[in-house]
């Protein structure tokens, strides 16, 4: 199947899973603006729940935790580009897409009962492209169980 034209849900599942590398690889990049812009914030407190602390420091642990998030996002999207053209390998994408949706819709319903609104978008983004990527998958791998 690699050398044949691709079907409508594979291009579509490739071309979601390029957008997903390049915003991992646009995360990646704010992160290590943070750890390295980080030293501007020497000297400086912030108030994280009634307690001061340093800003360069949670500048750092924001920079590490965007970075490493970008990573695994980038190599969830790989996989999944990847199976986009050799659907047998989908296996362990649709397994992380339909956790990672699983965990978005428990981050969204944690979000509201929280009162924390500013987090309900991103999690609602990240649950429906989660699930949108599992269905793309299932669909891709049906078709390669039929087709052969």
């Amino acid at each position: 199947m690699a050398g044949t034209q691709l079907a409508g849900s594979q291009k579509a599942l490739r071309v979601i899973c390029i957008i997903m590398m390049i915003l991992a690889v646009i995360v990646a990049a704010l992160g290590a603006l943070m750890i390295f812009g980080g030293g501007l914030l020497t000297g400086q407190t912030i108030d994280v729940q009634g307690q001061a602390m340093d800003a360069a420091a949670a500048a750092n642990m924001v920079g590490i935790g965007l970075i490493v998030g970008a990573v695994i996002d980038f190599f969830i999207a790989l996989l999944g580009a990847h199976g986009a053209k050799h659907p047998g390998k989908l296996g362990l994408f649709k397994i992380i897409c339909i956790i990672g949706a699983v965990l978005s819709i428990v981050g969204v319903i944690v979000a509201v009962l929280q009162g924390q609104y500013n987090s309900v978008f991103s999690n609602a983004v990240m649950a429906l492209l989660q699930v949108i990527c599992a269905g793309l998958a299932i669909k891709i791998s049906n078709h390669a169980v039929y087709a052969a």
